[in-house]
């Protein structure tokens, strides 16, 4: 339906900006790409769009949205928030851009730019930035791989009825954290 509906849209409106490489894609990734030991797990990432700037739109989208972009591939994510205020420091420390482009890239021939952030604010007068969330370095591919050994070791402790795995990514107090339960 998102793809039909994205057609819909650029038969009418046109579309000079990007050419588009897909929308509401489902990607399923082994963890190993994180340096999971077990090659097995795998995480989904569902990318809103993925688009390819040539050298010519990537100077007129940069221009137009006083964004640094350049040629390539990109992911285009949507979000909807309360204020825009550290909105870009948020998102730039966003695991889920980090796992998206490397989901991406893991099965893409070309290189994977990063993903450019469309944010709209809920407000009287709704406010629009958009940033670019660069491809991921070192650094956030190890923090990745961090988060998702956390979650797998939470499953094993959830087998025994130890933790609620569930509870630790929320942003609330984990009780389990709080009662000494959880390791």
């Amino acid at each position: 339906k998102a793809a039909t509906a994205a057609q819909r849209y650029f038969y009418i409106f046109g579309t000079d900006e990007f050419r588009v490489l897909g929308v509401e894609k489902t990607l399923k990734v082994p963890g190993i790409i994180v340096g999971i030991d077990n090659p097995s797990e795998t995480f989904t990432s569902r990318l809103d769009l993925i688009v390819k700037f040539n050298a010519k739109q990537a100077i007129t989208a940069s221009k137009m949205r006083n964004l640094e972009i350049q040629k390539g591939v990109y992911i285009i994510d949507h979000k909807l928030e309360q204020s825009s205020y550290f909105a870009t420091e948020k998102y730039n420390a966003s695991l889920q851009f980090v796992a998206y482009a490397l989901a991406l890239a893991s099965t893409m021939k070309e290189p994977v730019n990063g993903t450019i952030v469309n944010i709209a604010t809920k407000r009287k007068v709704p406010d629009f930035l958009s940033i670019v969330v660069p491809y991921p370095d070192q650094k956030q591919r190890i923090s990745l791989k961090t988060m998702f050994e956390t979650s797998n070791r939470l499953k094993v402790l959830n087998e025994d009825g130890w933790t609620n795995p569930d509870a630790c990514f929320t942003y609330s107090p984990c009780k389990w954290w709080t009662n000494g339960k959880c390791d």
